[in-house]
């Protein structure tokens, strides 16, 4: 292995390990490409992070919407800070 190539690896390690979010990232966009299978080939990735982002935030607030129906308008994660440590 060229003296370059052992660099370029050190590195991309340095990075992963200061910004692990990114390689959380790059598994969500992968798992979506094998959902969508064929279909992946028809987006870029930045498409696939936007969509990702996107159902994340309207799950996130059809499900904080269904708590508040079910707790007199709270959310479970509300609910729970209310009641502290126990």
């Amino acid at each position: 292995m060229l003296d370059l190539e052992k660099q370029l690896i050190s590195t991309e390690a340095s990075l992963n390990k200061l910004f692990p979010e990114q390689k959380r990232e790059d598994k969500q966009i992968n798992r979506a490409k094998a959902l969508l299978g064929e279909l992946a080939n028809e987006f870029t990735k930045e498409d696939i992070k936007d969509v990702i982002v996107q159902i994340q935030y309207l799950a996130e607030s059809w499900l904080d919407d269904f708590e508040r129906t079910i707790f007199e308008g709270k959310t479970l994660s509300e609910l729970l800070h209310e009641k502290g440590p126990s």
